[in-house]
């Protein structure tokens, strides 16, 4: 017998994408101004 996983169907990430395609200049702003710090962060190991 094959035992199946349940997996979310893609139907379940449709809102996400809408909101990320409407919202896609206001997060990669708020991107640009975390990302340097996050990664100096993971140089010092400190995440």
């Amino acid at each position: 017998m094959a035992w199946r996983i349940a997996v979310p169907g893609l139907d379940a990430l449709r809102d996400s994408w809408y909101d990320l395609d409407a919202h896609y200049d206001a997060l990669e702003e708020r991107f640009w101004h975390f990302y340097p710090r996050m990664m100096a962060q993971a140089a010092r190991k400190a995440l």
